[in-house]
């Protein structure tokens, strides 16, 4: 998520910085003796155009948080992990879940007990690929949701480790019109991680929050 949002700004950045620097001269004009001369209606155009280039910025990025499954499954993590090292409250944490997610996630919320990580400093965080519906369909273990489409919805696991746990927690999420939505969050069963490949410990990519 952070990557992402670092692109975005670098585009930003590529696209407006060149081009007021190219208009700038162009806007105060110096042709000595005479004085500088403003020019009113370029200095319009270049302020719309630079308004424009960080609206449609904003939008792109915005679009693509919330259309990449990998992407709100990170939030999540994230999420998570900053509650586990104090920087919000686990009540915090549960309306991030239910303001994001379906109908049905706030009775997932309320059934979940989320371990308990004890005070912390540092947390951890994986994440597995998408288990799309046909491997978990009809499969005993998984809750059998309406399957929307090919890839809708799906389940994924994410590993958080913290102080001395080591715990994987499955999701399950559902795009809607309004992109990537939360469905549910349970303790995985042996059956379903059987399932769902499970992020490796030693090869897998690690993502790390601090307390603040």
């Amino acid at each position: 998520m952070k990557t992402t949002l670092m692109v975005f700004i670098l585009m930003g950045v590529l696209f407006i910085v060149p081009l007021i620097l190219f208009n700038i001269r162009k806007i105060w004009v110096k042709k000595p003796p005479d004085p500088v001369k403003f020019k009113p209606v370029r200095f319009t155009v270049i302020t719309l155009l630079s308004v424009f280039i960080v609206v449609f910025l904003v939008t792109a990025y915005h679009a693509t948080i919330n259309n990449r499954y990998e992407i709100a499954i990170e939030r999540l993590a994230q999420q998570h992990a900053e509650a586990i090292v104090g920087n919000q409250s686990m009540d915090d944490f549960r309306t991030f879940l239910t303001a994001n997610g379906t109908e049905r996630m706030e009775d997932s919320v309320a059934e979940m007990e989320f371990p308990d990580y004890g005070d912390v400093s540092e947390a951890k965080f994986q994440l597995s690929n998408w288990c799309i519906p046909k491997y978990w369909t009809e499969k005993g273990g998984f809750e059998q949701v309406e399957v929307l489409g090919d890839e809708n919805p799906v389940y994924i696991l994410y590993r958080m480790t913290a102080g001395d746990r080591n715990d994987l927690i499955l999701v399950r999420m559902v795009k809607t019109e309004d992109g990537w939505k939360y469905d549910a969050i349970d303790t995985p069963t042996k059956e379903q991680i059987g399932v769902i490949k499970e992020p490796k410990e030693k090869t897998g990519k690690w993502y790390t929050v601090k307390k603040d």
